[in-house]
């Protein structure tokens, strides 16, 4: 969410104003000094009427995620197959490349959301969600956890309530709530999430490139 239309004008200005201001929150400080002397208009996305939504659904369902804690419950809100938001909705398709597989209870994942191309290879996957090339090797038990993109859980991992940043190999025995955290670069979130923040991505190769 966040889509905003300006005369090129006014926003220059509003992002002067806020600079001369040491403001940098463009929810809490720019659009509501605009509200004060500019026409300024929006649309109640509370009366957003999605097609094909479920009972059982959150109409007009939004969340801010500008946290780590609400990234995950927001995660969490799309598991089951009661979700509170389905993104296997056919009246309100999901445009992406390959669309997200949602798997109930089906051998041993269970609760979870498998990606584009992520892989659960005889390991038991609960309340989970594997992102876009996610890979978890035989005999691994995940349990509560966030697998970024392109990921990989070793073989024999107990992985319970962690989120692991894109593109980590985790070999480690066993990663809890107790695990410490004071490795580097790992932390934990104020709700107890432990957290192995993403690697960097490699350099493009540069020079000539024969083909």
């Amino acid at each position: 969410m966040g889509n905003y239309l300006f005369r090129p004008a006014v926003l220059r200005a509003a992002l002067a104003d806020a600079r001369a201001r040491g403001d940098h929150d463009f929810g809490q400080h720019v659009l509501p000094r605009l509200v004060e002397n500019h026409r300024v208009y929006a649309y109640d996305f509370a009366d957003n009427r999605v097609p094909g939504v479920q009972p059982f659904e959150e109409a007009a369902y939004w969340r801010d995620v500008g946290t780590v804690d609400a990234y995950v419950e927001a995660q969490w809100d799309l598991l089951g197959l009661r979700p509170r938001f389905r993104i296997g909705n056919p009246d309100w398709p999901i445009r992406c490349a390959s669309a997200p597989r949602v798997l109930g209870a089906r051998g041993d994942v269970e609760n979870s959301i498998l990606g584009p191309g992520a892989a659960c290879d005889g390991a038991a996957v609960r309340r989970s969600v594997l992102q876009r090339g996610a890979y978890v090797s035989p005999g691994a038990e995940l349990d509560h956890c966030i697998v970024m993109d392109r990921a990989q859980v070793g073989h024999g991992v107990q992985l319970h309530d962690a989120i692991i940043g894109r593109g980590n190999k985790l070999q480690i025995a066993s990663v809890t709530r107790r695990t410490d955290a004071r490795r580097p670069r790992w932390m934990r979130s104020p709700a107890g999430m432990l957290i192995v923040p993403p690697r960097p991505r490699p350099p493009f190769a540069r020079g000539r490139i024969a083909i």
